[in-house]
C-alpha cells in the first residue's frame, strides 16, 4: 500500500456528520422556538423539566450520536448507522405529528364542550 495515497472515505461517512449538526439545530429550535420545550412539556404533560436537565439529556444525545458515528466508521458499518439515524429521525417526526394532531383535536373538543355547556346554561337561565 502506498503511504502517499489518499484514503478513500465513503460518501455515507460524510453524510453521517450531518446528523449531529441537524441535531444541534433541533436543540436550538426546541430551546428558542415558541414557548420553549420545557414550558411546552409542562403545559402539555405536567412534567417539570429544568433547563439543566434539558441540556444534559440533549448533550448526552449529541455525545451518543458522535460515538455511534465513530464506532460505525471504525467497524465499517456506516450505511447501517445511517439507517438507524434515519429511523430515529422518522420516529421523532411521527411522534411530533401525532402529538400535534392529538393536542389539536383535544383543544377543539374541549372548546366545543365549553361552548355547548355555556350555551346550555344561558338557555336554562333565560327560562
Amino acid at each position: 500500500m502506498d503511504p502517499n495515497a489518499t484514503q478513500y472515505i465513503p460518501p455515507s461517512a460524510l453524510w453521517m456528520w450531518l446528523f449531529p449538526i441537524t441535531y444541534l439545530i433541533h436543540i436550538a429550535e426546541e430551546y428558542w422556538g415558541g414557548e420553549g420545550y420545557c414550558a411546552y412539556l409542562y403545559r402539555l404533560r405536567g412534567v417539570h423539566l429544568t433547563l439543566a436537565r434539558f441540556f444534559f439529556f440533549l448533550g448526552l444525545g449529541v455525545v451518543l450520536i458522535v460515538a455511534g458515528i465513530v464506532i460505525s466508521l471504525h467497524f465499517k458499518f456506516p450505511r447501517f448507522m445511517l439507517g438507524v439515524f434515519g429511523g430515529l429521525v422518522l420516529c421523532n417526526g411521527i411522534t411530533h405529528t401525532v402529538t400535534a394532531i392529538r393536542h389539536h383535536c383535544h383543544a377543539r373538543r374541549t372548546a366545543g364542550l365549553t361552548k355547548s355547556s355555556t350555551t346550555c346554561r344561558r338557555a336554562r337561565d333565560n327560562d
